[in-house]
């Protein structure tokens, strides 16, 4: 892959999900953050950068789908 086709993917995506005082599981083959305000289902194939902040609580399988994940 170029460059530039790498440049064109990145801006087909949400670039960065930030994530804090959740927990984050794998449900159905997506990603799912839950808070005390509701869930969010992350698409993950359109995320470029996940960034994990404090008091974020993570699933064995969530680790298992994102490190799996090719991102194509």
């Amino acid at each position: 892959m170029e460059p530039a086709d790498s440049i064109l993917l990145l801006r087909k995506k949400f670039p960065f999900w930030y994530l804090e005082h959740c927990a984050l599981f794998r449900k159905d083959n997506e990603l799912v953050a839950k808070s005390k305000y509701g869930e969010l289902n992350i698409p993950f194939d359109m995320v470029s950068f996940l960034m994990i902040g404090p008091g974020v609580n993570i699933s064995s399988n969530a680790v298992s789908h994102i490190t799996k994940h090719k991102g194509h």
